[in-house]
């Protein structure tokens, strides 16, 4: 989305920014089919990674894409401190200024619609609609009191994934 003064000025180009990125990838970094991508954020960037995943994969060359959602699973509760802006309505906020229709499933844009288009980039309500396989962790919707939980049921994708992970952890 254009900056305007309707987005404060700033302008939101992270979908472009992750488009140019795989093609340089590609294009001048020799990616090919042989790669093993981990494609991830933590925290709002896990929430972007999570709306992109299924976005990047069609993308590259290679079949072996995974996510690393960290900390942007977010479920939808209520901060502890109601002085806080809520998960869900900066979400719904994000929603509007950063257009991200082109990135929703259509079965997820079907299902939440309207004022519920917003669903669609919330953890909780994404994550059903998500294809490529990942390994994330959710951040309970409390703000700075939030604690980080891992998803129990990506135990099993960690363990038969785990040395995709391992070369992963020690790359870094």
């Amino acid at each position: 989305m254009p900056a305007s003064a309707a987005t404060w000025g700033m302008a939101f180009k992270g979908q472009a920014i992750v488009s140019a990125t795989l093609q340089d990838l590609v294009a001048n970094r020799g990616l090919d089919e042989s790669a093993e991508v981990v494609f991830g954020g933590c925290s709002a960037g896990g929430r972007g990674a999570m709306v992109l995943l299924d976005y990047v994969s069609p993308q590259l060359p290679t079949n072996n894409v995974r996510g690393l959602l960290d900390s942007g699973l977010w479920i939808d509760i209520p901060p502890l401190d109601t002085e806080e802006v809520s998960l869900q309505s900066q979400a719904q906020q994000g929603y509007a200024l950063w257009n991200p229709s082109a990135v929703i499933p259509n079965a997820c844009a079907k299902q939440y619609s309207g004022s519920d288009a917003w669903k669609c980039i919330y953890g909780v309500y994404r994550l059903p609609f998500v294809t490529t396989p990942y390994f994330g962790t959710l951040l309970r919707g409390a703000g700075r009191r939030a604690s980080t939980l891992l998803l129990p049921l990506t135990l099993a994708a960690l363990h038969s994934e785990r040395g995709a992970v391992r070369r992963f952890s020690d790359a870094l």
